[in-house]
This record gives structure tokens, sequence and C-alpha cells, in this order.
């Protein structure tokens, strides 16, 4: 039984091949991450901008200089990881140990992108899709060992919670909302780990 659980969540060893496996996995997921998000990014800016030149009376100068950062913050992080994504299949080969850690930063930052700006969307009575976004495309699109996969999207969860309790904490409904969520996404990537490491 406690093999099985440990096999479950990753935390059994595996071989070279399997390894191979879970970079090219991550590093084709890479590519085609950073491309929606470069471009996704690129959208959010110009229509920053557009606040910025005709105003809105819904957004200050302030909330507009914030958003326009984060957004720049994340595009270089998408052009970063394309440009590696890129290189890797160009030279047919990868360092592994530079390839995680380019995924973990990118995950880093585009994790306390979504938390923050859920964080400010909640404030303003909004949806907090951003955060549930950027949780997907950390832990979904990238496959992660099982035990890993559920560390970040548990911290992620646990920081934007003590983040809101600052102005009431979350309803009924969204803690419902979000408790179902961190479910389908752990599902969704230990699935995904496991159909990868026994092809």
């Amino acid at each position: 039984m406690f093999q099985k659980i440990k096999k479950l969540l990753g935390f059994s060893g595996y071989g070279e091949a399997e390894k191979g496996r879970l970079i090219r996995s991550n590093i084709n997921s890479s590519l085609y991450l950073s491309i929606i998000v470069i471009l996704v990014e690129l959208w959010m800016i110009f229509r920053i901008f557009k606040i910025a030149y005709f105003g809105d009376e819904h957004r200050t100068l302030e909330w507009v200089l914030i958003h326009l950062k984060l957004y720049v913050v994340l595009l270089a992080a998408g052009i970063s990881v394309l440009v590696h994504a890129l290189y890797v299949r160009w030279k047919n080969r990868v360092n592994r140990k530079a390839a995680l850690t380019i995924q973990c930063i990118f995950v880093a930052i585009s994790m306390a992108f979504g938390i923050y700006i859920a964080y400010m969307d909640l404030q303003n009575g909004e949806q907090m899709l951003c955060f549930i976004t950027m949780l997907v495309f950390s832990v979904c699109v990238y496959v992660w060992r099982p035990f890993v996969t559920i560390i970040i999207s548990s911290a992620s969860i646990v920081i934007l919670y003590f983040l809101c309790k600052s102005y009431g904490g979350f309803t009924l409904a969204t803690q419902i909302n979000l408790f179902t969520t961190w479910l389908a996404v752990n599902l969704a990537g230990i699935r995904a780990y496991h159909g990868i490491i026994s092809k």
C-alpha cells in the first residue's frame, strides 16, 4: 500500500527514458505556452496603452502603471522561455538543470502574477480567472512529479487566501470553487505525469 502511494505521488525513481520523455514534454509545453503568453500579454499591453491614451473613468493612473509593469514582466518571462525552447529544438539537445531552472522561474513568475491580479480583482468584486488560468498553465500544461504539483497548487491557493483575508476573505462559494479547482488541477497533473511515465 505504501509503495503504491509513493508511486502515485511521484516519489519513486524512474529511468533515463522516462526523464527524457518528461523533459521533451515540458520543452514542447514551454514552446506552445510561451507563444500563448506572449500574444496575450502583447494584447493586454495594447489595451493598457489604449486606456492610458483615451482614458477610462474606472481605471486610475496607478492602476494603469501597476498592470503595465506586471504585463511587461510576464511578457519578458514568456520571451525568455520561448527563446530557450527554440534553442533546445535547434540544437536538439537540452541541459536538464537549465531547463528545469527556467521552468521553475517561469512558473514562479506566472503564479505570482496570477495571485496578485486575482487579489486586486477580488477587491473590486471581480472574478479570479487570471489566477485559475496561471494555475492551469503551471501545473497542468507543464508536467511535474505529482507531489510537486500538489505543493505548487496548495501553496498558491494558501497565499491567495491569506492575502484576501486582509479585506474580508473568500465567500463560501469562492472557497468551494477554489477547492474544486485544486482537485481538478491536481487530478489532471497526476494523470499527465503517469501518462508520460507509463508510455
